[in-house]
């Protein structure tokens, strides 16, 4: 099969590659199509050594987690699934930089994917569940449940995801924040109803109009507690996507302010699932806005680039 392989730092080669063979507990699927994750793709490409950073395996290793594919081969310990299947779902490193990977439906929140969803938005449900799953502890439900305001800080694709999951979970008033006029166009259009131009400017502001939120949900990868806790309510929570924040660190600051810091992981993925291709199904979370480029294998070192330099918000890859 072929595969862009990362063989190095910042070296990607399209390569003629042996097929996975089919483990036990193991799905082998036919990639329909594959997201490039804008943090943790990335982050292991330009990374001296891969091992230091999710997903922890060394060169050469084929990235791309977030599939949707055909099971053609069905493990002697897996149930509930056959070939003909498609499958998607939030899931460890699974290699969907290729024409076929194997899958684990057990250490995945899998779920069917519809006939009618096209492969690129059911692609984008690893995303969308990985996303989702935050809000899931009972404690955190119940207090979004009860917000008024949320503040989004990054509009990447996970935090257009959380703009839009913020209002359907019943949250009035939905802020937004980004250096880029075309994730804040973006913002507006997956419902935020208002968007601040990144950097200091929403602490600044809401500081300014004694405006404090309930819920802030971080995805920029940067530390930015001392901020937050000028404009977040005491009582209230933050929902830590960003990738690169040690936030264990500051669990005893914000425990002490009765601040909630949920961590989310397979139980809560699988809590989300069923939700997340109800929304995606019935159209009430649009994840195609999201799309700005398609490709196949051999646009992806260009992709990562355009990504980079943030010319598009959101790439799929069709390898077959």
């Amino acid at each position: 099969m072929r595969a862009m392989v990362l063989t190095g730092k910042d070296r990607l080669e399209l390569q003629e590659v042996d097929r996975p063979e089919i483990h036990p507990e193991g799905v082998l699927a036919r990639v329909e199509a594959v997201g490039i994750c804008n943090a943790t793709d990335l982050r292991v490409v330009e990374a001296d050594d891969p091992t230091t950073v999710w997903p922890n395996r060394p060169w050469p290793v084929i990235l791309g987690h977030e599939v949707c594919g055909v099971v053609e081969e069905v493990g002697a310990e897996v149930q509930g699934w056959q070939s003909g299947d498609r499958i998607a779902g939030w899931c460890p490193p699974c290699g969907g930089f290729a024409e076929f990977c194997q899958l684990y439906p057990s250490y995945m929140a899998a779920v069917r994917v519809p006939p009618e969803m096209p492969a690129e938005e059911a692609a984008l449900l690893e995303l969308a569940i990985g996303t989702t799953r935050y809000f899931m502890p009972d404690e955190v439900m119940s207090r979004v449940r009860a917000a008024r305001s949320a503040l989004v800080l990054g509009l990447g694709p996970s935090g257009q995801l959380y703009v839009r999951e913020c209002g359907l979970l019943g949250i009035p008033q939905v802020l937004a924040s980004d250096r880029h006029e075309a994730r804040r166009k973006l913002a507006r259009e997956m419902g935020a109803a208002e968007v601040f131009e990144g950097g200091k400017e929403p602490f600044r502001t809401l500081r300014d109009r004694g405006q404090t939120v309930d819920v802030v949900i971080d995805t920029t990868g940067r530390d930015l507690v001392d901020d937050i806790l000028q404009v977040l309510a005491p009582g209230g929570v933050i929902i830590p996507f960003g990738v690169g924040v040690d936030w264990e660190s500051k669990r005893s600051l914000l425990d002490e302010r009765g601040i909630t810091l949920p961590s989310a992981h397979l139980k809560e993925a699988r809590l989300a699932a069923p939700q997340v291709l109800e929304w995606v199904r019935k159209g009430r979370l649009p994840v195609f806005k999201l799309i700005t480029r398609t490709g196949r294998l051999e646009d992806i070192p260009d992709a990562l680039q355009s990504l980079r330099e943030r010319r598009d918000i959101k790439v799929i890859i069709r390898p077959c």
